[in-house]
């Protein structure tokens, strides 16, 4: 017996299976992202810094993914995002996982983003 089914996401909410999320998981490895030029940026603090950076450089900031949990816990970060003009885009739980370097019991957002744009301090 397998383990529990998640349910048939909402339109428009990209899965682990999604193109876009399965190229911004090669973003993990060091030559993709040396390739590709860009990098995800995990956690809240360091979204965050980067939203608010955007209004400063814009254009750097090319993408937030997040689940619709971190979506409600971070309302204001979502409206900076929009306010800057930051495709914000929701992931289910399985996804927002596959973009994750580390093991978190909450999933939080992730960003795509040209190196050496913003200074995230963590």
């Amino acid at each position: 017996m397998s383990g529990p089914v998640e349910a048939e996401p909402e339109p428009g909410v990209l899965t682990e299976r999604s193109t876009r999320i399965a190229s911004a998981h090669r973003l993990l490895r060091r030559p993709r992202r040396a390739e590709a030029g860009e990098f995800l940026a995990e956690g809240s603090q360091a979204v965050r810094e980067a939203v608010d950076a955007e209004r400063e450089n814009p254009g750097k900031v090319l993408e937030l993914y997040l689940t619709a949990e971190a979506g409600r816990r971070n309302v204001d970060v979502v409206r900076a995002a929009y306010a800057v003009g930051i495709e914000v885009t929701q992931v289910t739980d399985r996804a927002a996982a596959a973009l994750s370097d580390t093991v978190r019991s909450r999933p939080s957002f992730f960003q795509c983003m040209p190196p050496s744009v913003v200074d995230i301090k963590y």
